[in-house]
């Protein structure tokens, strides 16, 4: 954040807290989703143990570069009742796993049923979301939680980054519905990394967790490349590590949100190095762009001869020269 996007935080903020007062909107029914981009069978850079005269070490790695596009969603509720933890929605490129495609791959390979249980598949032409998806996840979202929210008369709150698919005229007119009731909170610009709770403490575990579970893998099975079903159990282990209850209250509480706590970011460490490097920075073309006059002074002129003898003179016989009137000849 720059400097002066402290009192865009402030703003926000505010205009939160007036939400959740105005439709007395409880914790359990405060959410927050966002997409997570995942490359099957790659892990990135690994620290890989090795003798201390080898120049280079490597670990195995699958090679599957087909990228999906998950989308997590979850609520700080503690009330075991409430659905606070959502099923993935996962969407890749090319064919359309359905429900049925996905538990015949999984049951088939390793015969567990509750891997990723309730999860959806749905399919665009890149892997990534698109405003048609945007729509079908928020119709998909008001039916996983409408029955929590009395049939919608409770009001539910949905906390979503920019992105063009969050937003659509299709998903206001949705949400402003009577029987619908989902009020969407856009985050501003550039302030995921301190106020989104899914990057702030749910994504890097998540991360971390599944470049863990890929690894094993890849040592375990050297033959082939990493197959569909086999990328869905990975996550599942790696999700079941990460998206936990305690990981969704703790990223909550660290975002300042639940329960409101704006300090928390304002006086972050974040926050206050953004501004100070913003401030250091707008300092120095200020610097270098403004050059004040500074007065001169007679007895300090540059050493020329003409103003050498002009010295000479004031010195000698104090007369002191000064230029003509403008317009006198």
């Amino acid at each position: 954040m720059k400097a002066g996007d402290r009192d865009v935080l402030r703003d926000f903020f505010r205009k939160w807290q007036e939400v959740i007062e105005e439709f007395h909107i409880t914790p359990e029914h405060i959410y927050n989703w966002d997409e997570k981009g995942v490359m099957i069978g790659l892990t990135g850079r690994e620290w890989v143990l090795a003798a201390q005269d080898r120049k280079e070490a490597y670990a195995i790695q699958d090679g599957n570069c087909e990228s999906v596009t998950v989308i997590e969603c979850a609520s700080q509720a503690n009330i075991s009742a409430f659905p606070h933890i959502l099923p993935p929605y996962i969407i890749s490129a090319g064919d359309t796993y359905t429900a049925a495609n996905f538990r015949y791959l999984v049951e088939t390979e390793y015969g567990d049923a509750n891997i990723l249980k309730g999860a959806v598949f749905r399919k665009s032409k890149n892997g990534y979301t698109d405003n048609k998806i945007g729509f079908d996840y928020i119709k998909w979202f008001d039916l996983q939680t409408r029955e929590f929210a009395d049939n919608g008369r409770i009001h539910r709150l949905a906390l979503v980054d920019g992105h063009s698919s969050h937003l659509t005229l299709e998903i206001i007119e949705y949400c402003m519905q009577p029987q619908v009731n989902i009020h969407i909170v856009c985050l501003p610009a550039h302030s995921t990394h301190i106020l989104q709770p899914m990057d702030v403490g749910i994504f890097g575990p998540l991360s971390r967790a599944y470049k863990k579970e890929v690894s094993a893998w890849c040592r375990d099975c050297t033959n082939g490349r990493m197959s569909f079903a086999s990328f869905l159990l990975c996550y599942h282990r790696a999700r079941e590590t990460a998206i936990t209850n305690r990981n969704v209250q703790k990223a909550f509480e660290a975002t300042g949100l639940l329960p409101l706590n704006p300090r928390v970011v304002l006086d972050s460490r974040k926050v206050r190095q953004d501004a100070k490097e913003e401030y250091e920075a707008k300092l120095a073309i200020e610097q270098e762009t403004f050059h004040p006059m500074k007065p001169l002074d007679p007895f300090n002129l540059p050493p020329t001869p003409r103003v050498n003898k002009t010295i000479e003179d004031i010195k000698t016989t104090g007369k002191f020269y000064t230029a003509p009137a403008f317009g006198s000849s």
